[in-house]
């Protein structure tokens, strides 16, 4: 596949994904009055209030899914390019998107609990999902760097795609480990849902 038509693939994908979200907001606007997906078009209650995402007291969930799919995904292409070079340029996209994904969840969309109200082994695990998340955005940062090295050298350049190998197989793991906890967190400590034990 040439690396213009994969660019072309990748950008119907995000555009797909965006009208998905645009959908779900649009039809979480009329809420169902039942139990069925075919009711969910159905006209709202009385007495039912409008949903939309301005709702959410968070938005870190819906941004960290996205550097973990594109971490993950880049990766897995940046091996398979040691055979197909043309995947390079699919790489180098969805390494930039992962990569400033990973800063935004970490960082502008960060969810920050309320230490006084959580227990010890929730403060423990915050700090391990925190620490891993660090690791992800540092290593997926370096491998963004230094794949955009390789498209202007020639010599050593086969080094550098191993280092970038190297590094985004550290990123795809820290991010799984750093979403393992964050899972733990929401699921088994109940941080986040409505709003809970997190700073207002």
């Amino acid at each position: 596949m040439k690396p213009n038509i994969l660019f072309h693939l990748i950008l119907c994908i995000f555009l797909c994904s965006a009208s998905f979200f645009a959908l779900a907001d649009s039809v979480a606007m009329h809420p169902a009055v039942g139990d069925t997906i075919h009711q969910v078009l159905a006209k709202p209650a009385a007495n039912s209030t409008p949903i939309n995402m301005w709702d959410f007291p968070n938005y870190h969930p819906l941004v960290v899914h996205f550097p973990i799919v594109l971490l993950l995904f880049a990766a897995f292409l940046q091996f398979l390019a040691h055979w197909r070079k043309e995947l390079n340029t699919a790489v180098l996209i969805l390494l930039f998107f992962g990569t400033v994904g990973a800063w935004l969840a970490a960082s502008v969309f960060d969810a920050h609990p309320d230490s006084k109200m959580l227990s010890a082994e929730a403060k423990n695990i915050f700090h391990v999902h925190h620490q891993f998340s660090d690791y992800t955005t540092w290593l997926s940062t370096i491998a963004l760097v230094l794949k955009i090295i390789t498209l202007f050298i020639k010599k050593g350049k086969m080094a550098v795609e191993l280092l970038v190998l190297l590094f985004l197989t550290g990123a795809a793991v820290t991010v799984s480990v750093a979403g393992h906890y964050g899972s733990y967190l929401v699921h088994i400590e109940g941080i986040g849902p409505k709003g809970n034990l997190l700073k207002k």
